[in-house]
């Protein structure tokens, strides 16, 4: 079995003009679950090297290229593939860039050390799975709903890693994933609600207020009537998981790579956004998140994590992102986030759901397309909000319209949910989008 310092001697006698190697190691539990009989569980062991090769292609050009190393390959495979991928580094022509190395803020480069991921678990993952498992159980299901099937996947991460300008790390870190399927059923009528839940451990309160509310929603889908075509014109409030995609579109503008490329306009210095009555947002990033799933010291390329102010009520401070195009740019100690957290909502959540309105629960599609802003949404479940305080389940139709024109009218709450590794505003009211009724399809 090839060792890491195997791979490592490797690629420092295969006249590559620079190198990256990490070893991510990866011991989890799976259990299926049919209602709440467990039909199968395993458990895995899997080992990954993923070596990187840079070489020099031209007068300041540096071409790279990344493969997998199987640590049941022999000495001589393993070199013939890292030679191979020297081959086809040589035809790509990057411009050049300068790997991360070891400096007073990334301490503790030295090779071998430890650094531990913050905010790792206290549970076994065997403690962890059952966690879980007693959140399912405790849903509140009854004759008109019940919990259909749910898997849970519980994973225990370390890497270490290493690159030839002598940045070296060891972290570990807990990924978990929760699929869950709930059913509902009135008058011979059954809808199926499916989510998935991803997070670095369970948050049983949080977990099971979501679970059922996935009951819920389910029941109220079956009593849900077409949208009208006169929900046109009405604030959308959002107050699920949708709005994770909403505040993408603002972490994507300080992308170091979405910068470089030309798809983001942001400037350090200038507005995000040119407001017209909208919040001035505040995104940073966060090496720790409670129960993220993207908690790590150094990110993959050996860039040390750390809290970052992206945007500061509405103006762009920083820029954060691959080591490659943060050093196009121009940015020094840079790095990839895991962690984002967005605050500057003016308004309680109450104040927003109000209506008139339509709140956006359920969609059968929802995205926020990062370049162009284009917001497009199939309705599965919202409730049209009237100023009498009358509220009407409503199912069909779509919502569409873009980021950049809803962004300048924003409004969000104070209060903030966690999406794994996003925190955002609890509710988030967009004004100027189109809402096509299922009455009028």
């Amino acid at each position: 079995m090839l060792s890491f310092e195997d791979i490592k001697e490797l690629l420092e006698a295969s006249g590559a003009d620079a190198y990256e190697l990490m070893l991510q190691e990866t011991r989890g539990s799976e259990f299926y679950f049919i209602g709440h009989r467990l039909d199968m569980n395993r458990a895995k062991d899997i080992a990954d090297y993923t070596a990187t090769v840079y070489k020099m292609s031209g007068e300041g050009k540096r071409g790279k290229a990344s493969g997998t190393i199987a640590p049941t390959l022999s000495k001589e495979e393993a070199a013939e593939k890292i030679a191979r991928l020297l081959d086809a580094a040589g035809l790509i022509k990057n411009n050049f860039y300068e790997l991360h190395a070891p400096s007073e803020e990334a301490d503790g480069n030295a090779e071998n050390e430890s650094v531990p991921a913050a905010g790792e678990s206290a549970l076994t993952a065997e403690e962890e799975a059952a966690a879980f498992i007693k959140v399912m159980r405790g849903a509140a299901e009854d004759e008109a709903r019940r919990v259909n099937s749910y898997e849970v996947f519980v994973n225990d991460i370390s890497r270490r890693f290493v690159n030839s300008l002598g940045v070296s790390f060891s972290d570990s870190g807990r990924k978990c994933m929760l699929e869950a399927v709930v059913n509902a059923k009135k008058d011979g009528h059954e809808v199926e609600i499916c989510r998935e839940f991803a997070s670095g451990g369970c948050d049983s309160d949080g977990l099971l207020a979501e679970i059922n509310g996935m009951l819920d929603t389910g029941c109220d889908r079956l009593k849900a009537v077409p949208t009208p075509a006169d929900a046109n014109g009405l604030p959308v409030v959002f107050v699920t998981e949708a709005a994770a995609e909403i505040y993408k579109y603002f972490i994507y503008k300080t992308d170091a790579r979405f910068k470089y490329m030309g798809y983001s306009d942001a400037e350090i210095g200038k507005k995000l956004v040119e407001l017209d009555g909208g919040d001035a947002l505040t995104v940073e990033t966060l090496p720790f998140l409670p129960h993220s799933s993207e908690n790590a010291s150094f990110d993959a390329e050996g860039g040390r994590v750390r809290q970052l102010t992206l945007v500061e009520d509405n103006e762009v401070r920083a820029f954060a992102g691959a080591r490659q195009f943060a050093e196009y740019l121009g940015i020094g100690e840079s790095f990839e986030p895991g962690n984002f957290k967005v605050t500057g909502g003016s308004a309680e959540a109450e104040e927003l759901l109000k209506g008139p309105c339509l709140v956006a629960a359920e969609f059968s599609d929802f995205q926020v397309d990062p370049i162009a802003g284009d917001i497009a949404g199939e309705i599965r479940l919202a409730y049209l909000k009237g100023a009498d305080g009358s509220v009407v389940c409503v199912t069909g139709g779509s919502i569409t319209g873009n980021m950049a024109q809803a962004a300048k009218t924003l409004k969000a709450s104070k209060e903030l949910r966690q999406y794994d590794s996003l925190l955002v505003p609890k509710a988030t009211r967009l004004f100027g989008l189109s809402v096509a009724g299922a009455d009028a399809e």
